[in-house]
């Protein structure tokens, strides 16, 4: 394991997902199983039918040659039906490696489920769906997978995998299905939290950016502790962003360590009174494993665009600070891609910028 950099991004925007490609894979045509089977009893499906497997713990539908062109982080959601119970669960694996249990509540009719991320590598994968033991041994209709491939890992606060508080929609402009109030049953406590034990990191020497989204309408602000594979990692400060409808990020970066493979991110509230925001998502962004820092001054240009952003061109992978004239560091990261604009909004005046090993001055009106 090695130590890797995150960089918090929380701005005034939403995040693009960047979606580049789609896979569908039909249910009925899965690879192998334990007392699966398919049927067109129930009519409205896609394809030829449609999967299930008998309600027993242990039972599975497996698909082994799940092919992408491209390896990276795509969003899972099935299409399916369930008519018998509140909520039904299945536990997904992918390439072996038991992710995360995914939810299917009760329908009327068939119909798309939440989105959950998962990592593929290039080539065939191979994903199987279980029936989670510890929920009531059952499992929907199933009628067909889409994998969506997207820039990072998205997280969505309501598929976190443990939690205090409760999923709501009472306010607007969230991502997704919902966000995740932290301390909404159990009102000024501190130790209130929102974990996401699947986050899937697929090499450990990587820099990444982590980019959480939510809202706070109180005026102090709420911070909260993050833990990264359940050692502290650092206070993180959740500042005013206007009402509980307006949804922002900023920029901070610590350090943390991660696994190849799975890793467990946890916030947990511990301010002075006992609460923390409301959550809408976070997404992991990985630069490819071979990005190297720039030793060659000539091959990065910094400037200032027409909207007094600062703009790095040609070094991604490269870190990046910036300083004001009395060497106050102002922001950190990583650059993630050949024209990449810097995330703070700065005042009128001068700076240094250093990339690389290249620094330079540069005035933003």
């Amino acid at each position: 394991m090695k130590t890797i950099k995150l960089f918090l991004l929380l701005t005034f925007f939403s995040i693009s997902l960047g979606i580049s490609s789609q896979t569908v894979v039909q249910a009925e045509n899965y690879t192998a199983n334990l007392n699966g089977s398919t049927a067109t009893t129930d009519t409205g499906y896609k394809g030829t039918g449609y999967a299930l497997m008998t309600d027993a713990s242990k039972n599975y539908l497996e698909w082994n040659n799940v092919t992408v062109s491209t390896a990276g982080y795509y969003s899972l959601k099935l299409r399916y039906q369930n008519k018998s119970v509140e909520v039904q669960s299945c536990v997904v694996s992918v390439n072996n490696t038991e992710i995360r249990s995914l939810s299917f509540p009760k329908t009327r009719a068939w119909t798309y489920g939440r989105e959950y991320t998962i990592y593929l590598v290039a080539g065939e994968n191979t994903l199987r769906l279980a029936i989670d033991n510890t929920i009531n041994n059952t499992s929907p209709l199933l009628d067909e997978m889409t994998l969506t491939q997207l820039t990072g890992a998205i997280y969505q606060a309501e598929n976190r995998t443990a939690a205090s508080g409760v999923e709501e929609t009472n306010h607007l402009n969230y991502t997704g299905t919902g966000f995740h109030n932290v301390a909404a049953t159990q009102g000024q406590q501190n130790g209130q939290f929102i974990e996401f034990s699947d986050v899937f990191v697929p090499f450990a020497t990587s820099k990444a950016s982590l980019i959480i989204r939510y809202a706070l309408s109180d005026l102090a602000g709420r911070p909260c502790d993050l833990y990264v594979n359940n050692t502290f990692s650092e206070k993180l400060a959740f500042k005013h962003t206007g009402w509980w409808d307006d949804w922002k990020e900023q920029t901070t970066t610590v350090d943390i360590t991660l696994n190849a493979g799975l890793n467990t991110l946890k916030f947990v509230v511990n301010n002075d009174i006992g609460k923390g925001p409301n959550l809408d998502k976070f997404e992991l962004i990985m630069p490819a494993p071979n990005a190297v820092q720039n030793t060659k001054e000539e091959k990065i240009d910094l400037i200032v665009n027409n909207q007094d952003q600062i703009v790095v061109r040609g070094c991604e992978g490269n870190d990046y600070s910036v300083f004001n004239l009395i060497g106050k560091q102002i922001e950190r990261g990583v650059v993630r891609s050949n024209n990449f604009t810097l995330n703070s909004e700065l005042n009128a005046g001068v700076y240094i910028v250093k990339v690389g090993n290249k620094s330079q001055r540069l005035f933003v009106n």
